[in-house]
């Protein structure tokens, strides 16, 4: 789903886990590996936090990209 890897994936996991955002815990389901990765609860702060950041950043683009006045489809004003 990512698009990544396996070792491009764990090693963003690993980056992750360092910074105890994330927890992995391996181990094995009917004799075959099985890893579950679970967001810490300080990991889900910090990235309830980068959403709210990336909303803002949506926010603003937004408004420096509102028509203002005439300039609307590159119309530019008449001179009277």
């Amino acid at each position: 789903m990512c698009a990544l890897t396996d070792g491009n994936l764990s090693r963003h996991l690993s980056v992750l886990e360092k910074e105890k955002m994330v927890e992995i815990l391996k181990g094995h389901d009917q004799n075959r590996p099985l890893t579950v990765c679970r967001m810490t609860p300080s990991g889900r702060k910090r990235y309830l936090e980068y959403l709210s950041t990336l909303e803002q950043v949506i926010r603003d683009a937004a408004e420096d990209t509102k028509p203002v006045g005439a300039q609307v489809r590159g119309l530019t004003p008449s001179r009277a």
